[in-house]
């Protein structure tokens, strides 16, 4: 198995590290208090903006991962 270079081993990391953060966020805020639709929406948004970031977190670092492997 190949190794990835440092700054796409970075991100990539990073991405789901913070993709996990983004998710716990969302679960303290539905159990923290009851479910009001304020609530509920910031929580669809969390949940929305995880998945972005799940996405760019592992597609971007494989792109620059190809890129330096060819330079």
């Amino acid at each position: 198995m190949a190794q990835l270079h440092p700054l796409p081993y970075f991100l990539l990391t990073r991405g789901l590290v913070l993709t996990c953060a983004l998710l716990l966020s969302a679960i303290v805020l539905l159990a923290a208090g009851e479910p009001h639709w304020l609530a509920l929406w910031y929580a669809r948004q969390l949940q929305s903006s995880a998945a972005v970031l799940l996405g760019t977190s592992l597609f971007g670092p494989l792109l620059l991962e190809d890129v330096l492997r060819n330079l």
